[in-house]
């Protein structure tokens, strides 16, 4: 991260300052790169750079990443718009799950329980990833998911996302209750160990 010239180095995690990392956006946004994609990037140096803090590999104290660059809600907007995330077309989604490309496409179990689960529930992946088996519940004689915050590592974005979503009768059919039962007969406790 020192000068374009030095970038090819390695450089010891220790040894990088504010002034490297005010460079390298320098030399970065003097190649056109967008302000939102530079913001990420930052980003992630200032978490990763927070956390080696912590785990004792860089000195504690001011956090060289923070605090080069931001960038407004409005431009973020504005970028989300063309370049964020895009739903898939009802083509796209015949496609993907279509039974040959499907079984073809996906190995391991698990691998191929989760899509067709945010398929059925629009839910996140974050959120489906870390359900345990007690989130999988029945109420009232119908099963359903619990995403909810309390458990291990679980993490839900705002209030309303504590929710039950029934179970779908097409989930039940392919397996799903099956699926929780033999991990709980396996003593298991996340949907997905």
């Amino acid at each position: 991260m020192r000068s374009l010239r030095q970038a090819r180095a390695s450089v010891p995690l220790a040894s990088l300052t504010r002034t490297d990392f005010a460079e390298w956006l320098a030399a970065q946004r003097g190649e056109g790169l967008f302000l939102t994609y530079l913001v990420n990037r930052l980003s992630t140096a200032r978490d990763f750079i927070g956390w080696a803090q912590g785990a004792g590999y860089f000195p504690r104290g001011e956090n060289p990443a923070a605090g080069h660059v931001a960038a407004s809600k409005k431009l973020k907007k504005q970028r989300a718009k063309t370049h964020g995330s895009q739903p898939f077309t009802d083509d796209q989604v015949a496609r993907i799950f279509d039974p040959v490309n499907y079984a073809k496409g996906i190995s391991g179990e698990a691998s191929r329980w989760l899509p067709v689960i945010l398929l059925y529930t629009g839910a996140r992946s974050n959120e489906v990833a870390r359900l345990e088996l007690e989130d999988i519940e029945d109420v009232d004689g119908l099963p359903v998911l619990n995403f909810c915050w309390v458990g291990d590592d679980k993490s839900l974005k705002t209030g309303p996302s504590d929710r039950q979503t029934p179970v779908h009768p097409d989930l039940v059919a392919l397996g799903l209750l099956d699926r929780v039962a033999r991990l709980r007969a396996a003593g298991e406790t996340k949907l997905f160990p």
